[in-house]
């Protein structure tokens, strides 16, 4: 990155770590924070300890209010919007990235910061009554919503034991006359502020536009982009919104983070985009990490592990990311490992959802599913909206036979975040244990519509339309199974041949059972990995009754017949078989004065 363009970055995120702050926004502090500090201290000494002003922003990501009631905004949702029609931009829009104290009492500002980082959020609304500035308002709207928000919980915890009573999830009657209350700001936190409000009370559509005006006014909110990544529902829908995303390294960063959370991200594309923002940020441990879930999305958990254990090395109190770094251990198979890490990291903090969930799966891979089970509950009591955890509460109760504990756990998780592939993939693989195949291929659908690419999905889907008697569709899933990134090819074709030998489509099926062998013969495979395949392509030249491909079928079940394989026997009678066929050919041309085949499958091989 060029020094002027390290110069914005490093004041932008200076000026983010103190606007943020200020309105108690400590995630998104922290990380900017974070990713500050990974650029080189050599590079940062030469940017001067200031706030950022108008001049300093640069053309590139342009700053704008707005009004989610403007007519000339059409909604975000609209897969007709076109980049250059949506939210368009004028001078009287800008609004300063410094966005400093103004027209309330300072002391009370502070006293209510105070306040509320220490978590006494009724406390600090009293102080912000009557708040009218900038920062004020929304401290002010902020810690109502927190405080809405705590009182819905408490009632949800009190109401569990009573069904009549009892709601899946939390409900906020506040959040209407809260919305109501913020109307139609031009202030960019009060966008964001918005848009969470009205994602709570699901209005999606309009929750993402008003983040998106938000962060296009202020791109280094970093809670704003994690919010806008819970409104998206799909790939198609992240595609159509990046037109309108504004123009910034930002931007770059949660393209890549919704990459890997929706499972589009490739080994090409998207280590590439890290490995370009590393040159700028060197020692981010975010960034880092993305980079090893993009391997352990693609199943290449040793390069995953290589690169967790590079980030504990290098920072080895960091509890962010631990829940993937178990799941990559419990993957590999390493429990003493796993079990290292669980102990180093209860030391750190034992109250973060990440470490309940470390902690259950070293359980889980001990075999004691019951702890497991409470630790990944205990990671849901931490937050509510830790949705890993319900996939994983499934999959502990499948282990322990409990299929409707696991529906239901599984249930809880696509109803938080239907982009899990995982849980829906979780809903298929129950259902089939139940025998009940149309509710599974219903939910194999949603997971395989998630990971296009993933055979293991398709693989499912073919499983399931074999059982409900649909050969053609598990016919197609196969083939489509082997588009993808991880398929087994020759496990593949074994089962495309078998599906076609059982549909009488003896000819295709020896295409398959030759693309095994062709497969195995050149990965040096052991010959019993193909000797079904010998003995079936044997099998059709016998059937034939034709003289083409006789000697090279001999030659098969004689390479058959001497290894140690099931098949082996199997392959002696057909060798027997084979050279009876071979007799009646040399009989025929001496009868005949010629080397004549018989012309079709009917000529009797008995009384030659």
């Amino acid at each position: 990155m060029a020094s002027t363009g390290l110069h914005h970055v490093v004041v932008e995120l200076r000026q983010a770590i103190n606007d943020c702050s200020d309105r108690g926004l400590t995630t998104a502090a922290d990380w900017a924070s974070e990713l500050l500090n990974s650029i080189p201290y050599s590079s940062r000494r030469t940017v001067p300890l200031r706030s950022l002003s108008n001049d300093d922003a640069g053309p590139s990501f342009p700053l704008q209010s707005a009004s989610t009631s403007t007519p000339i905004r059409p909604s975000v949702s609209n897969p007709n919007i076109s980049a250059e029609s949506a939210m368009e931009l004028t001078d009287d829009d800008a609004v300063p990235m410094n966005l400093e104290i103004e027209e309330d009492d300072p002391d009370s500002i502070r006293r209510a910061q105070g306040l509320l980082a220490r978590r006494e959020i009724l406390r600090a609304a009293d102080v912000l009554r009557g708040c009218k500035g900038r920062l004020g308002r929304f401290l002010r709207l902020y810690t109502r919503y927190l405080m809405s928000d705590k009182f819905a919980d408490d009632r949800w915890n009190a109401d569990q034991y009573n069904k009549a009573k009892w709601t899946p999830a939390p409900v906020n009657d506040q959040l209407n006359d809260l919305i109501n209350e913020i109307g139609s700001p031009s202030e960019p936190f009060l966008l964001f502020l918005k848009g969470i409000l009205l994602f709570r009370a699901k209005k999606r559509a309009e929750a993402l536009e008003a983040l998106i005006l938000s962060l296009r006014a202020y791109p280094c909110n970093w809670s704003c982009w994690l919010q806008l990544g819970l409104c998206i529902d799909s790939v198609e829908e992240f595609t159509r919104l990046q037109a309108l995303l504004p123009s910034h390294f930002m931007t770059r960063i949660f393209t890549i983070k919704m990459s890997v959370e929706l499972f589009t991200a490739t080994l090409e594309n998207t280590l590439e985009a890290v490995d370009t923002l590393l040159e700028t940020f060197p020692a981010s441990s975010f960034l880092k990490a993305q980079k090893a879930l993009v391997f352990f999305n693609i199943r290449e958990c040793e390069e995953a592990e290589r690169i967790f254990d590079e980030i504990q090395a290098a920072d080895p109190n960091r509890v962010d990311d631990m829940d993937v770094y178990s799941n990559v251990l419990y993957v590999l198979e390493k429990p003493t490992k796993l079990g290292d890490v669980a102990r180093r990291m209860i030391k750190v903090n034992k109250d973060r959802p990440e470490v309940c969930c470390l902690i259950g799966n070293y359980h889980s891979m001990r075999g004691d599913h019951e702890k497991a089970v409470l630790y990944f509950r205990r990671a849901l009591t931490l937050d509510k909206s830790y949705i890993a955890a319900w996939t994983l509460v499934g999959h502990e109760y499948v282990e322990m036979k409990n299929p409707q504990a696991a529906i239901e756990a599984y249930r809880r998780a696509v109803d938080v975040n239907r982009k899990d592939y995982r849980a829906w993939y979780g809903l298929g693989q129950t259902y089939e244990l139940l025998d009940m195949y149309s509710y599974s291929l219903h939910y194999y659908q949603r997971a395989a519509a998630l990971r296009p690419y993933d055979s293991r999905m398709w693989q499912a889907l073919a499983t399931c339309y074999t059982t409900l008697k649909r050969p053609v569709d598990a016919l197609q899933c196969l083939k489509r199974a082997l588009l993808g990134d991880d398929a087994d090819q020759i496990q593949l074709y074994t089962r495309i041949a078998s599906l076609l030998d059982s549909s009488g489509d003896r000819n295709l099926a020896a295409t398959y059972h030759r693309k095994i062998v062709t497969a195995c013969t050149a990965t040096n495979r052991p010959i019993g990995d193909y000797a079904k395949s010998l003995v079936a392509l044997a099998q059709i030249v016998l059937d034939s009754n034709s003289l083409e491909g006789l000697r090279e079928a001999v030659e098969w079940m004689e390479q058959v017949r001497e290894s140690s394989c099931e098949e082996a026997g199997a392959a002696g009678d057909m060798v027997r078989k084979l050279n009876v066929l071979a007799s009646s050919y040399v009989m025929q041309a001496r009868v005949e004065g010629g080397p004549q085949a018989p012309t079709g499958q009917d000529t009797p091989l008995s009384g030659r």
